[in-house]
């Protein structure tokens, strides 16, 4: 109470008069200091504190309050910023006099603002000797009367009036100040609380990052494996049906990894650095592309899958397509997933036509799947969730899918909602503006009369469906419920004379199914109850064709669901030829030709070194090799001149890239270089470009992407097969991939002893340099996972990539990672063995 009341009166004291607060300060009993809490100084010390420690005042002022206290320097620091922030203001400390003795002593501290300086007031009991008295209270009370009495009398007497006005004003001031320092005592907290809030946030991305880092790694290999195969199947002699089996491996391989690549940057969404695109694109080619991705897997659910477009619709938009397949394919993917039975129509809508340039539409993904309940859809949209998180889940998928759509749709400006009742279905939708570069209609026409036909199935969106299209195509249509209006439908037309030439044929419908309807067709013919020749019959079914068993019926075309614009028209062009398509595409095609370039290479792996210099002396390009960062900064400053552009790899002896990329642009701001390197994070790419490069390329190399980035930096115009993808499946030794960028055998078969001479000699020791030699241990697996890339040893590749991101992690490798890559090594010894042995 007595620390108490003295503090009040004291911020009154202060308030009211520094001169009155010095002389009280100077004249108090009790030892009383002021410090400076950011060094320790002690400011002013009264005559009391003067007595007390020995020492002059004068004296006491050029001493720190750590020359008198006898605890440690740092726990003196410590509790002086206890005191300065609020958080404590009594201490017990042991404190040296003059004369060596030491005293424990009571301190009460507290912060005051002294001419616009913070300082602490120090109030300092000696406990080894007396406690204040009660009298010295009274004393004390004394004191203070008489000191605010000596301020009453140099008031003027008109303010006497005023004095209780004032006390009531300098009441609320002093309460006005005890709040306002539990608010800021309070604000203290909430900070510390911020902090280590913010701190667990920080270290939770990162691990994030890191995590979707290694994750970039490890899908990218099997994806960009499967694109290689099929650009290097492509290149051989394939029959029609396996032309197809091929674009629709090729389509759907590239979209997902285009995909996966966005999923696998989610960090980017999170950080509000999601870009959206401005291009124009065709809606046709987008439901081409998603029908390539769901129609098996609708086909082996047996679910009816119908892509529904009216004919309303714009033919060319401006836009973001890839992000939209994202977002669709997202919304597909779960509706097929979630439905065992019944169907999945994706349906895109004219809403509005704001002008003539500019169009609202609505996309919707309806299914009639398991649905949800409130709690769930509550949850939904939440990342790394899903609607049902039990261990017991039917459903596999990471929860992220619908979270970065919902981010996707935001960035175009709208919002993705959804409508669902528990066993019934469910219904995804979203409204964009989009941009309209043509209103030209369907890019495609029939050089005849229109055709007439005939479309029969039981479910009517997928009658409307094929009607849109068939609309879009300037046909006539008719459509028919089941097999028995179906036939009747046929025998008016021929009465009529106007036959069908189309027959749009529904497998699976009740009455009588499309196979026996197509047989009562061909009995009419062979009866003559139809006098003009057979229409073209195609049979449509959500079904395999292999299911169904076609054979025993005479249909000209089987087609899966669902249909779009694209494979209806390619089936009429396949039966009755006679129409195109057209095309607003003007194409140019210039030979490869890098000749002229003259480029300097850093890269320390001789097998890396050999693989990029015959990629691009294939097409005519110079090249000159440096074997670290070090040397190819000496070279570079010996010749400047010669070199038209810079290709450098990242991790390298003596100098990384980074450094030497910083050196070259402190002589030379112009010159292109381009970053060659595994690591292929969107943060890869920014800290290549933040030392000064001017992009960024993925190892394994793709040799088409590398050409296309040297021809654009030099301004040397070329074209090139688009999405050439580097690497294969999982094998041990991937020729194919190697002679698609080296061609000359050779040169491969030179390359192939180089590396199993190195394996022997030096990586012979690497699995046991892993326990023995970390260090080492990182450079060899690091190097080896870039040479083994570059000539196909995927395998081995693959076992290095996920030892280095654990060396990079400072992980413990496993002994199952390690038997794996003394497995690995054997046989990618014994596959190079035997390669080299063929003629």
């Amino acid at each position: 109470m007595k620390i108490l009341l003295f503090l009040i009166l004291l911020f009154t004291l202060n308030l009211s008069a520094t001169p009155a607060f010095s002389e009280f300060f100077e004249k108090q009993r009790i030892a009383m200091l002021l410090i400076d809490p950011n060094t320790g100084a002690i400011v002013d010390a009264n005559n009391k504190a003067s007595r007390f420690y020995g020492y002059s005042r004068e004296e006491l002022k050029k001493m720190k309050i750590q020359d008198i206290n006898a605890f440690t320097k740092e726990q003196v620091e410590k509790e002086m910023n206890e005191a300065r922030n609020q958080e404590r203001d009594y201490f017990i400390f042991n404190h040296k006099l003059k004369n060596g003795e030491v005293r424990t002593v009571e301190v009460r501290s507290t912060p005051y603002i002294f001419e616009d300086k913070t300082l602490l007031l120090s109030i300092i009991q000696d406990l080894s000797e007396y406690r204040i008295k009660q009298d010295d209270l009274f004393h004390f009370q004394g004191m203070l009367e008489e000191a605010i009495e000596e301020s009453r009398a140099e008031i003027d007497e008109t303010q006497k009036k005023r004095d209780q006005l004032i006390f009531g004003f300098v009441s609320f001031l002093i309460l006005s100040i005890f709040i306002l320092l539990f608010l800021i005592y309070k604000l203290q907290k909430a900070r510390v609380y911020l902090r280590e809030a913010k701190s667990l946030a920080e270290e939770s991305n990162r691990s994030k990052s890191d995590f979707l880092a290694n994750m970039s790694h490890e899908i990218r290999t099997p994806m960009n494996a499967i694109i290689g195969l099929s650009e290097l199947l492509g290149d051989t002699d394939l029959d029609s049906k396996q032309k197809d089996f091929l674009r629709k491996i090729d389509g759907s391989s590239k979209m997902l990894l285009r995909i996966l690549n966005d999923v696998l940057d989610y960090s980017k969404i999170e950080a509000k650095k999601l870009e959206i695109e401005e291009k124009s694109f065709e809606i046709e080619n987008v439901f081409s592309q998603l029908r390539i991705l769901f129609v098996e897997k609708a086909m082996q659910k047996e679910v009816e899958l119908y892509f529904c477009m009216k004919k309303d619709l714009p033919s060319v938009l401006v836009g973001d397509e890839l992000r939209l397949e994202q977002v669709l394919t997202n919304l597909l993917s779960n509706a097929i997933k979630f439905t065992d039975s019944g169907m999945v129509i994706l349906k895109v809508e004219l809403k509005e036509k704001i002008d003539s340039n500019r169009v609202l539409l609505e996309f919707s993904v309806e299914d009639s799947g398991i649905g949800m309940t409130k709690d769930q859809l509550d949850r939904l949209f939440k990342p790394f969730t899903q609607a049902d998180n039990t261990i017991t889940r039917k459903f596999g998928g990471s929860g992220l899918g619908l979270s970065i759509s919902s981010s996707i749709v935001e960035a175009m400006g709208g919002k993705i909602r959804v409508e669902s009742v528990l066993d019934v279905g469910s219904r995804f939708y979203f409204e964009i503006e989009l941009d309209v570069l043509s209103w030209g209609g369907c890019f495609y026409s029939i050089e005849k009369d229109p055709y007439k036909v005939l479309i029969v199935d039981d479910v009517e969106i997928s009658r409307e469906v094929l009607a849109n299209i068939l609309e879009r195509f300037g046909c006539k249509h008719d459509g028919a419920s089941d097999g028995f209006e179906a036939i009747d439908m046929i025998k008016i037309a021929d009465r009529e004379d106007e036959p069908y030439d189309f027959i749009l044929m529904d497998y699976k419908m009740p009455k009588m199914d499309g196979k026996e309807t197509i047989k009562m067709i061909s009995q009419m013919h062979k009866d003559g109850e139809l006098k003009y020749s057979s229409s073209s019959i195609m049979m449509f079914s959500a079904c395999a064709k292999e299911d169904i068993g076609v054979d025993d019926i005479k249909i000209d075309l089987f087609l899966p669901k669902p249909i779009t614009s694209s494979t209806l028209f390619d089936a009429f062009s396949n039966i009755k030829k006679g129409i195109v398509k057209k095309d607003h595409i003007e194409h140019k095609d210039n030979p490869m030709d890098l000749s002229g370039i003259s480029i300097l290479l850093f890269e320390d792996n001789p097998i890396n070194q050999e693989v990029t210099s015959m990629m691009l002396q294939k097409v005519g390009a110079k090249i000159e090799i440096a074997n670290d960062g070090k040397e190819g900064v000496e070279k570079f400053l010996e010749g400047r001149d010669r070199y038209d552009i810079i290709l450098m790899d990242i991790q390298m002896p003596q100098m990384s890239g980074y450094e030497a990329a910083l050196k070259i642009r402190e002589v030379n701001k112009k010159i292109p270089i381009v970053a060659l390197t595994a690591a292929a994070m969107v943060e890869d790419r920014e800290k290549a470009l933040e030392s000064g490069m001017n992009d960024h390329i993925g190892k394994p190399i793709n040799s088409k992407e590398l050409y296309s980035k040297i021809a654009k930096l030099c301004n040397k115009e070329i074209s090139i097969k688009e999405d050439k993808k580097e690497d294969s499946e999982i094998l041990l030794l991937n020729r194919e991939y190697v002679e698609d960028n080296l061609e000359e055998k050779k040169e491969i078969d030179r390359l192939y002893k180089m590396m199993s001479s190195s394996l022997e000699k030096q990586y012979a020791n690497i699995v046991q340099d892993l326990d023995s030699n970390p260090e080492e241990a990182e450079r060899l697996i690091h190097s080896l996972k870039g040479s083994s890339g570059s000539l196909g040893l995927d395998r081995l590749q693959d076992i290095c990539k996920k030892i280095n991101t654990l060396q990079k992690r400072d992980e413990p490798i496993g002994d199952d990672l390690k038997n794996e890559l003394k497995e690995v090594l054997e046989k990618t010894k014994k596959a190079l063995e035997k390669e080299l042995k063929k003629e």
